[in-house]
Formats: structure tokens, sequence, C-alpha cells
């Protein structure tokens, strides 16, 4: 049971990075894995429910990359592992997608979903939130390593959070950035 309750969440995720949130039909889903779309009621509740599902799931894998930044983090006892770490976040970021580069494309449809579905938008909201909070906590040990000051932290975290997202948009667009020359720039001028 367990097998086809991940099948259909695969199901969807793919369909909804081909065919968005509104092209992508109960229907659809069931017929590609053989079952049918009662099937799928078994395991949720409504179409809604499936990507909010789907959505939990998403936001899980991000948390737990959050909790391997942190513990990553607390191994830095120097400016040179410090900026070092800093440069391999990109990296990181890139690699993943790399090998899965559906999740920017769904989450995209998910935040187009976020503007008829509050549930959705709090959802994204807690997302967003989160990658502010690492790039609080990153800064913060900067701090700690007298690199900063502590007034600068807020406004720097937020600085890198967006860089780091807008990174990650434009990536996804195939756009003709050099990511890793942009994100360098970017912690050369804070920290070298």
């Amino acid at each position: 049971m367990e097998k086809k309750y991940d099948l259909i969440l695969q199901k969807a995720y793919e369909s909804i990075a081909i065919n968005g949130y509104d092209g992508t039909s109960l229907n659809d889903i069931a017929e590609s894995i053989g079952i049918t779309k009662p099937a799928i009621y078994y395991h949720f509740k409504s179409k809604e429910n499936l990507f909010l599902v789907l959505l939990d799931y998403i936001i899980e894998e991000f948390e737990k990359d959050f909790k391997k930044v942190m513990i990553d983090l607390n191994k830095i006892k120097v400016k040179d592992e410090y900026i070092l770490f800093l440069r391999e976040l990109i990296n990181e970021d890139l690699y993943k997608l790399k090998k899965d580069d559906k999740v920017l494309i769904v989450l995209k449809q998910y935040y187009l979903l976020s503007f008829r579905i509050k549930s959705v938008k709090d959802r994204l909201d807690s997302l967003s939130l989160m990658n502010e909070s690492k790039y609080f906590k990153i800064l913060e040990k900067a701090y700690d390593l007298s690199l900063i000051e502590k007034k600068d932290i807020k406004e720097t975290s937020i600085i890198f959070s967006m860089i780091d997202s807008s990174i990650l948009d434009n990536y996804i667009e195939n756009s003709n950035f050099d990511y890793n020359k942009i994100w360098n720039n970017l912690i050369n001028k804070y920290f070298d």
C-alpha cells in the first residue's frame, strides 16, 4: 500500500512539472500508473490534498538540507573554513538541481497556486523563512568569527538569502549567468 502511495506522489510530481497544477488531473495520474481514480481518493481526499502532501514532502527535503547545513556550520572554527563553506553552499544547491531539475519548476507552480490557496501560501512562506533563518545563522557564525559586526547580521542575511533564491530561480530558466562568479563576488564583497 505504501508503494502505491509513493507512486501516486511521484507521478503527481512529474505531472505538475510538465503540465502545471491546472493541467494535471487525477485521471491522468491514475491512468499513468494503472490504477483507478477512486484508488487515489483512498489515499488523498482531493487533488488539492494530494498536492499539499507533495508540497509538505518537498519542504521536508529542504528541512533535511537545512539541518545538514547547520551541522556543517557548527564545525567551522576559522575564517578560511567559513569562506570555503559559503562558496560551496551554492554548488551544493546547483548540484541538487542538476539531479532533480523539476523541483524549482514544481515550486514555481506552487507559487502560482499560493494566490488561490492560502495553505499553499503558508507553506511557501515557511520555506522562505527557513531560507532566511539559514542565512541568519550562517551570518551569526561570521560574527562569532569576528568577520562582521552584529548590527549587520540581519540585513546581510536577507541579502544572501535573496541572491541565493535569485540564482536558483535563474538557474531553472537556463540563464547564461556564471552563478559561481556571482556568488563568489557576493562573498568577496563581505568577507575578503
